[in-house]
């Protein structure tokens, strides 16, 4: 039973002071399943390159390549379906290929995964703020391994996410500040099925705080982020503060350039791994 049942129970059957023993009682109790949690920090560099090639009104190619050393390396691609200006929801779908470092440094071997994906998001604006929500499914394929050795077979789950990001467009009227924005995010990661422990688990946290500046049809974002992950198996976290820095290529090959240079990029927000 969760927090908020118990207190409606303790409401119901005891009344005031009851209620208060029972908050009271509630928060120890996390108290001390947080103090049974083991955590570990670290610091990390993220760096980004994704490219979004128009080549219909309704049509685009999705490729991204992302590098954390000691973490992973990806490649990534997909097909966009651009539902129109009216309705800004747009969905994508296609493969990526992971490459993930050694858990340990003592250890040398790394863990291939490949991982088909899908993604669904919806953009509205108001005055200068973008809001986007996004929906993505990753279907996890990992190499087997053990004792640093890869063996035949994959290990399987499934992940679902769900982002929220706003994005605010600065109006500054110094031209070396002009077209700049920042962007507040975070998204939720869990666990389905497989080999997830439990059958669902949370897998990551990540919120983030970044300010870009679009050029051209380049945009170039940096910012911070801190990434928590959670162990396939009870309390062991991990903690990550981690610098980003992502560029963004707009490319168009339609026979008229429609393209939003400032907006086109973000309504789409596929990014991370």
């Amino acid at each position: 039973m969760g927090v908020i049942e118990k207190n409606v129970v303790c409401v119901v059957t005891g009344g005031f002071w009851r209620y208060l023993s029972c908050v009271m009682l509630c928060l120890l109790m996390h108290g001390y399943t947080m103090a049974q949690e083991k955590w570990t920090h670290d610091e990390q560099f993220w760096v980004g390159y994704m490219t979004q090639s128009r080549v219909h009104d309704n049509w685009s190619l999705w490729n991204d390549t992302h590098w954390v050393p000691e973490s992973f390396f990806l490649l990534r691609t997909g097909l966009t379906f651009h539902a129109g200006d009216a309705v800004p929801i747009t969905s994508t779908a296609g493969i990526a290929k992971l490459w993930i470092y050694p858990a340990q440094r003592d250890l040398r071997t790394f863990r291939p995964e490949v991982r088909p994906w899908g993604q669904t998001t919806l953009s509205h604006t108001k005055n200068r703020s973008t809001f986007t929500h996004r929906l993505r499914y990753d279907a996890r394929f990992r190499r087997k391994l053990q004792n640093d050795v890869l063996l035949p077979g994959y290990d399987f789950n499934w992940r679902l996410r769900y982002m929220l990001n706003w994005r605010y467009a600065f109006d500054f009227s110094t031209p070396a500040l002009q077209n700049t924005y920042l962007v507040l995010s975070n998204e939720i990661l869990y666990n389905v099925g497989g080999v997830t422990v439990g059958g669902v688990r949370m897998d990551q946290n990540r919120a983030s705080v970044m300010v870009g500046k679009n050029l051209g049809n380049v945009s170039v974002q940096m910012g911070y982020m801190n990434f928590i992950s959670q162990a396939n198996r009870d309390n062991l976290y991990f903690m990550k503060n981690t610098l980003v820095f992502w560029i963004f290529h707009r490319l168009d090959f339609r026979k008229k350039n429609t393209v939003d240079a400032t907006t086109s990029m973000f309504e789409d927000l596929v990014e991370l791994d």
